[in-house]
C-alpha cells in the first residue's frame, strides 16, 4: 500500500546501487527482499533496520526514506526508536516512519517525534508528506 501511495503522489521508488544491495545481501538472511521496497520481513530486528537505513542513507540513488515499522513483532525492540532518531538527527536525507498499532506503538512514535522524526499511522499521509518535502526541495533549489 505504501508503494502505491508513493507512486500515486508522483514519486518513484529508488533503484539502489548494486554495491548497496550486495552489502546488505552479505548480512541479511536469504528471505529478506532487497528489491525496492525493501522488505526486512516479520522477523526483523533492530540491527537489520540499522543496516538497511544506513545503506539507504549512503546510497546516492536514494533521496528520502520511508520506514514501516511493526512494533508488535517480538524481534523488534523499543531500541528501534533510538536507531531511527539517531539517523534522522544527522539530517542527510528525510526520514518518515509509518507505524500502525495501539498504545505501545503511539508511545514509540511519540518518542521519535520528540527527536523530529515525522511519524504516520497511514501510508497515504506519509506519501503526501514525502511529496511535500520533494516539492519544497525543488522550490528551494529553483528547479
Amino acid at each position: 500500500m505504501a508503494t502505491d501511495w508513493i507512486i500515486s503522489n508522483g514519486l518513484r521508488l529508488a533503484k539502489m546501487k548494486k554495491e548497496s544491495i550486495r552489502g546488505m545481501k552479505k548480512i541479511f538472511p536469504e528471505h529478506v527482499v532487497l528489491e525496492n521496497p525493501i522488505d526486512l520481513t516479520g522477523d526483523a530486528d533492530v540491527e537489520r533496520y540499522r543496516v538497511a537505513i544506513d545503506a539507504a542513507l549512503k546510497d546516492d540513488n536514494v533521496d528520502m526514506i520511508a520506514i514501516i515499522t511493526l512494533f508488535q513483532i517480538p524481534t523488534l525492540t523499543a531500541e528501534i526508536t533510538d536507531v531511527v532518531s539517531s539517523f534522522a538527527e544527522r539530517g542527510k536525507k528525510p526520514i518518515v516512519v509509518i507505524a500502525a498499532g495501539g498504545r505501545f506503538t503511539e508511545v514509540l512514535k511519540k518518542s521519535m517525534e520528540d527527536f523530529g522524526v515525522p511519524t504516520f499511522s497511514y501510508p497515504e499521509k506519509a506519501a503526501k508528506a514525502l511529496r511535500a518535502l520533494y516539492d519544497y526541495r525543488l522550490a528551494k533549489s529553483g528547479s
